[in-house]
């Protein structure tokens, strides 16, 4: 069983009487230090356990039970010292163990936690496993309780702020001080540390005689966060001037962006139809239970969401981009599909941590925007989340097309003499391949667009089924309203105009 910090996990098992107790942390020593800052009146004693040192007293007072369970090159061995515990009883006291999850792959090593289990309880002694992710084998699962290490707050790295000051002053007596403006963007990049210690590094790394450097403690936040599977993190620079068309899609999030509710960071996941694809036929049930990780979270954090459905290559996934880079948020691309362990209960611990990331990052105020160019995987629960509405990406319209042709002409040099191309039914992206090859070889644009075979060309008559089955259901991304496969715009270039450049 899992759950989160309502009072210290520590002191809630001294006063519960828990005989082993698991905490998920990225920093270990920190989640000593403020167990023995919750520590019960009485004396208790303070043990830890790694697999280099043994078993060894953490303060003088426990010096002579370590030593009655016995010497550390004895209690090397997670099994061996665990047996001598169990054995031996030592009283009230609370005995840390480094990398747990290593354990659990040893069946003799969960045998000897369980057998602690009634023979610690009755003295008064408890095991606290720690590791940065602890999937809990069945043979554990309803005896150990397990906790997550919360993540640090603005206050905390404000604190640590004013430490790496205070030590950079004592190098540099007129050290200058972050205005408040610097201060407030120095911890919204700060936040998503799963650790102080981490935060501490960033902070010493970026500190210069000019002051903390900001775009430094970016790069050192995008490196470290990289390690975090499925997750990558990006500050884009793109904004609706970079997206063409879309009017309505441009419309809705700009209203979103100054509206009410602030969000701190978009999290983007990309044909999530491929992400979640085989979640029923997964015999193992890591899909299932991954989804139902995704779904629960979406509901207990009350995100905004948002589906962007609709013709490949129309705009989907460059909208997002462009709404983080409006908004000034971080974008973090997520994936379910490398999220994937080998492990048992790896792949639910790697999404639990993707997902309690995202929460660090945008301090709780996610965005979610999705794409998807079908609706044949997703189930009701799934679309269901997407409480903002779903969004069609259709073949542009002749306003849309003639925004794309603008933008990328004016990107890749294409002189006006240029004469566009037949281009009936092309998507953003076959207008900018086109452009680009026109510049890449140094040739016309008509000869550029012998080498593009457009989607509607490729894949006809499965689009036209999505369009159909869309409208009429879905919120248009060309336009303010409701989306519909038959509008004039659309019958314009289904007649075969060429569209021109206005």
């Amino acid at each position: 069983m899992q759950t989160t910090f309502k009072e210290h996990p520590f002191k809630q098992a001294r006063n519960l009487g828990v005989p082993i107790i698991a905490v998920e942390t990225a920093d270990p020593a920190a989640t000593i230090r403020s167990c023995a800052a919750t520590r019960n009146e009485r004396a208790d004693f303070f043990l830890q356990w790694d697999c280099i040192r043994g078993l060894t007293p953490i303060e003088t007072a426990a010096s002579e039970i370590a030593k009655e369970i016995g010497e550390p090159a004895e209690t090397q061995n997670l099994v061996v010292c665990l047996d001598l515990i169990s054995k031996k009883q030592p009283k009230r006291c609370s005995i840390f163990i480094h990398n747990a999850q290593a354990a659990f792959r040893d069946y003799t090593a969960i045998q000897a936690l369980w057998n602690c289990r009634d023979e610690l309880k009755a003295v008064g002694t408890t095991l606290i496993l720690l590791g940065p992710a602890l999937p809990m084998p069945p043979e554990l699962a309803n005896d150990v309780p397990v906790f997550e290490e919360p993540t640090p707050t603005t206050k905390d790295i404000d604190a640590k702020i004013d430490g790496a000051i205070a030590d950079a002053r004592k190098a540099k007596a007129d050290y200058p001080t972050p205005s408040a403006e610097d201060r407030l963007r120095i911890v919204d990049t700060l936040t998503g540390y799963l650790s102080l210690f981490a935060i501490e590094q960033s902070l010493a790394l970026a500190t210069t005689k000019e002051g903390i450097n900001t775009r430094r403690l970016w790069e050192l936040k995008v490196a470290s966060l990289k390690n975090t599977a499925g997750l990558e993190i990006s500050q884009p620079e793109t904004t609706f001037k970079d997206l063409a068309g879309t009017f309505g899609a441009k419309d809705f999030f700009g209203r979103l962006i100054k509206g009410r509710q602030r969000f701190r960071g978009v999290l983007f996941l990309d044909e999530i139809e491929k992400m979640i694809a085989g979640g029923g036929g997964d015999l193992s049930g890591t899909s299932q239970a991954m989804i139902e990780q995704f779904l629960y979270w979406t509901e207990a954090k009350k995100v905004m969401a948002v589906l962007l459905l609709g013709v490949p290559g129309a705009g989907k996934s460059h909208t997002a981009t462009c709404v983080a880079g409006e908004a000034q948020v971080p974008l973090l691309r997520g994936s379910m599909s490398t999220v994937k362990g080998s492990l048992v209960g790896e792949s639910e611990q790697n999404m639990r941590k993707l997902l309690r990331t995202v929460d660090s990052v945008t301090q709780e105020s996610t965005l979610l925007i999705a794409t998807c160019n079908s609706l044949a995987n997703l189930t009701p629960e799934i679309l269901s989340r997407f409480k903002l509405g779903v969004f069609f990406y259709d073949y542009p319209t002749t306003e849309e097309a003639a925004a794309l042709w603008q933008l990328y002409r004016k990107r890749y040099e294409i002189p006006a003499s240029d004469p566009q191309p037949d281009a009936r039914r092309w998507v953003g992206r076959e207008i900018e391949s086109c452009c680009h090859r026109a510049w890449l070889f140094n040739c016309s644009l008509a000869d550029a667009a012998k080498s593009v075979v457009p989607v509607a060309r490729a894949n006809g008559a499965k689009m036209e089924r999505l369009r159909e089955d869309a409208s009429g259901k879905f919120i248009s991304a060309a336009k303010v309203g409701i989306y519909t496969k038959d509008s004039d715009t659309n019958k314009a270039q289904d007649l075969g105009r060429t569209l021109q450049l206005a």
